[in-house]
């Protein structure tokens, strides 16, 4: 938990000392892990009362180039939420 938390930036100020001495590669997040957390998470992120088109626009645009990545499981989980985003909020994917 510790280890997806530092991964996130959301550890506490004296965690993050601890962190800094990491190259980028190893301190950087996989796509994969953060297209989990939105699949996990679709609900709450792509709920009707999210009125955010900021954030709607920005997955849009990266899910759209993720598509075109050449690993599978980054495309499927892309696809996925497309897919999501099309049936549930079509309208903020218009957007």
């Amino acid at each position: 938990e510790e280890d997806l938390l530092s991964r996130l930036g959301l550890l506490v100020e004296s965690n993050k000392r601890q962190s800094s001495n990491l190259s980028i590669e190893e301190s950087g997040i996989d796509i994969s892990t953060v297209l989990q957390l939105l699949v996990a998470n679709k609900s709450i992120i792509f709920c009707p009362s999210n009125l955010d088109t900021d954030l709607n626009c920005c997955l849009c645009m990266t899910l759209i180039s993720l598509l075109h990545d050449q690993r599978k499981n980054v495309q499927n989980m892309a696809s996925n939420i497309v897919k999501h985003l099309l049936v549930h909020r079509k309208a903020a994917f218009e957007d």
